[in-house]
């Protein structure tokens, strides 16, 4: 019941990234359940989604009015590897502050719904150029971000306010009859994930190991409600000026139960200074940081 609500409520879009080398998850046997969903001009087996180490669809939400640092820190809503892996925000408590990293579960999707995917982003015309998507009348929405990686290409679609405009029979502000097309078609994709994922075998928490941490020095002036703790920082890596690191390997399995008991708004503590933090997990694939102060990349 947990994980139908949670899921229920994924924000939709999809980014591409590869590898499952990173990171670890129970057990468990794919089950047989498959995807709504037919083969548009062709089917399933006239694409290929990629190696077992390759991303197929990745959902995630970026922009609109969110906190600093809320696009570094959030993973994706839905992640699916090319084997039937999916990594999935779990369920999380009403607990405040809540806990500062997320509770990152996975389940196992069957080779036919793998394969059913695969057909559902050809149906949706979602595996050659992205169509316009336009830009409808409103503002501090957020976009979609759609990534869809077959055939050794990674196919990109974004679309800002895509559930604003949906059933929808008349005229939408800034948006033309064949922008609503293209847009039903990829929310109804992602849809079609969801479907998929309902049906899809649990396989147990999400253990992360890498994280990107991005870090500013905290304002001793500023009135914070409840006091956040203050967490001596456990590794040599530096927080000052930490646009963006990326934490792996020894480091990441001496960070992690540290990160696994903080909170959000909790503050680290490095040579006597205490930085704000926030801290992404990076899922398999991921490359870490690019640029100044900018989230971490795909691979």
């Amino acid at each position: 019941m947990a994980r139908t609500a949670a899921l229920g409520a994924l924000t939709l879009v999809l980014t591409s990234c590869a590898s499952l080398g990173g990171g670890s998850a129970g057990g468990g046997e794919p089950s047989g359940d498959g995807l709504p969903g037919g083969g548009g001009d062709g089917s399933s087996a006239d694409h290929a989604p990629g190696g077992p180490d390759d991303v197929l669809v990745r959902v995630s939400h970026q922009g609109g009015f969110v906190p600093l640092g809320w696009d570094f820190s959030t993973v994706a809503d839905v992640t699916v590897y090319a084997d039937g892996l999916a990594v999935v925000p779990g369920p999380t408590t009403l607990e405040y502050p809540g806990r500062l990293l997320p509770n990152l579960q996975t389940y196992r999707l069957s080779d036919e719904a793998v394969r059913a995917i695969v057909a559902a982003a050809d149906d949706a015309g979602l595996l050659g150029a992205a169509p316009e998507y336009g830009m409808p009348a409103i503002t501090d929405v957020g976009s979609t971000l759609v990534t869809v990686g077959v055939d050794g290409t990674s196919h990109a679609h974004d679309a800002y306010a895509l559930e604003v405009a949906r059933g929808t029979d008349g005229d939408v502000a800034g948006l033309t009859e064949e922008h609503l097309a293209a847009r039903e078609a990829l929310a109804g994709f992602v849809d079609a994930v969801r479907a998929a994922l309902e049906s899809a075998e649990e396989a147990g928490p999400y253990a992360p190991d890498a994280y990107a941490v991005m870090a500013r020095p905290a304002d001793p002036a500023a009135e914070v409600d409840p006091a956040p703790a203050e967490i001596p920082w456990p590794l040599a890596v530096p927080l000052a000026g930490a646009d963006c690191v990326v934490v792996e390997g020894d480091d990441a399995a001496a960070l992690g139960p540290v990160l696994a008991g903080a909170r959000q708004g909790d503050r680290f503590v490095q040579d006597g200074v205490a930085h704000d933090v926030w801290v992404r997990v990076l899922l398999p694939g991921d490359a870490g940081c690019t640029g100044t102060g900018s989230a971490p990349a795909g691979g």
